[in-house]
């Protein structure tokens, strides 16, 4: 029997919370156990998986499957509706947000993670700085296009990927 585009839908996230599974396990590693040096290395792995979970949200695959499963919703338990969407509201966040952005904030996190361990083992708030301007600048530029994109203020763009405005 084939599978519902809602099924379907589901099947592309169960990958998708892979990818991000994995790109918490990294963001632990780096926090807890990572050796030193490594933080380039680790950011880029960081904005590699973060494009892979960019590509597959914004893939026109994915917004198919959204809108044929939305036709079909009467056929959807409400749990399901539920989980739809946050499906649709994950995707719009991803489509609002260009790639480019995605990659060099995770880079750019990563890398000030690492140097705020440095800084305060050393007690040298300026080794810090200068990257936690660099987080700051982008997540400032994350939170225009999303305003832009969701019709919500800066602030409440950004709060909205993590406690839903609607």
């Amino acid at each position: 029997m084939a599978q519902s585009p809602y099924q379907q839908l589901e099947q592309e996230f169960r990958r998708l919370h892979a990818f991000q599974g994995a790109a918490s396990l990294l963001r632990w590693d780096s926090a807890v156990m990572m050796p030193r040096g490594s933080a380039d290395v680790r950011g880029e792995q960081l904005a590699a998986l973060d494009s892979e979970c960019h590509a597959l949200l914004t893939s026109p695959k994915v917004s198919r499957l959204i809108e044929r499963a939305q036709a079909n919703q009467a056929q959807l338990e409400d749990w399901q509706l539920a989980n739809l969407r946050e499906m649709r509201r994950e995707r719009d966040h991803a489509i609002a947000t260009p790639l480019t952005l995605i990659t060099r904030l995770a880079r750019a996190t990563s890398l000030a993670e690492v140097r705020w361990l440095e800084a305060r083992q050393e007690n040298n708030f300026e080794l810090f700085a200068p990257h936690l301007e660099e987080v700051v600048a982008l997540t400032r530029d994350k939170a225009q296009v999303l305003s832009q994109s969701l019709g919500l203020a800066p602030y409440d763009s950004l709060i909205d990927g993590f406690s839903p405005a609607s």
